[in-house]
């Protein structure tokens, strides 16, 4: 998937939902960190772990390994939480995080029958061992499930981009701390003034050694083959723009609360 980014208008409890959903992501990691760890490191849970594998085995052509039918004993867990606790989405947080698809359709199905036979089993030896854990897990989803109830207005895309690696490249070190993190930020006007001020440099000498010194084409964080040639200048003129009209309008798309956010991914 290529880069794609974009500069939005938002309320400040949208970007209270934005922090809210990374700390619940964050959250979700370390679980599974330590789910992982205790599957392994459990004497029951192991035990689990070797009966699941050799039932798997058999519904299967493909040579798995015991790590594989772990991520798929941790996704199933994740989906139970989200029955049993009223959480709606560590089920579908964990899917980036797992290996869930090294299995067909199929296979799955015959994979979850089994899994269905230990379900309870592990489950409760879970909450025996890191009951503080899923419980603050738990809370995080509540407050995060709280802020949502009060916020109806996703926002307002002011500029959108696509594969405009220097941009970017600027907003990780100019505003992201030197990380590509797919995170949101609140841009200031003086940030974006900055941010003018450099492509107006760069397009008023086309010269190719301040361009790469001051709007790379790629960078350490976020690495590109992207060229300065002609589409490198087009990106930087739409920028221009696209920028200049929202300087041009602070004022009024700042009103009563409202934040201006970069995010790119």
């Amino acid at each position: 998937m290529g880069l794609s980014m974009y500069l939005e208008r938002v309320t400040p409890t949208y970007m209270k939902i934005q922090e809210a959903k990374k700390k619940l992501i964050n959250e979700s990691e370390k679980i599974i960190k330590e789910f992982e760890h205790l599957l392994e490191k459990d004497e029951t849970l192991s035990k689990i772990v070797e009966d699941i594998y050799n039932e798997v085995k058999k519904h299967t052509e493909k040579n798995i390994s015991k790590d594989d039918v772990m991520d798929k004993i941790i996704l199933q867990l994740m989906d139970e939480l989200d029955e049993a606790d009223g959480i709606q989405t560590l089920y579908f947080l964990a899917f980036p995080l797992l290996e869930y698809h090294k299995f067909t359709t199929k296979e799955m199905k015959k994979i979850s029958n089994e899994l269905r036979k230990y379900h309870e089993k592990i489950r409760q030896r879970f909450k025996e061992l890191v009951p503080d854990k899923l419980n603050r897990l738990i809370q995080i989803y509540k407050e995060y499930e709280s802020l949502l109830n009060q916020e109806t207005n996703e926002g307002e895309n002011l500029i959108g981009w696509f594969k405009n690696y220097a941009i970017h490249c600027w907003f990780i070190k100019n505003v992201q701390n030197g990380k590509h993190d797919c995170g949101y930020y609140t841009i200031r006007k003086e940030t974006l003034e900055k941010l003018l001020e450099t492509v107006n440099k760069v397009l008023e000498t086309r010269d190719e050694k301040i361009a790469l010194q001051l709007l790379p084409p790629s960078c350490q964080e976020y690495e590109s083959d992207r060229e300065i040639d002609e589409l490198y200048y087009k990106g930087l003129e739409f920028t221009k723009i696209e920028v200049g009209k929202v300087l041009e309008n602070w004022d009024e798309l700042t009103k009563n609360g409202y934040v201006i956010q970069y995010h790119g991914c």
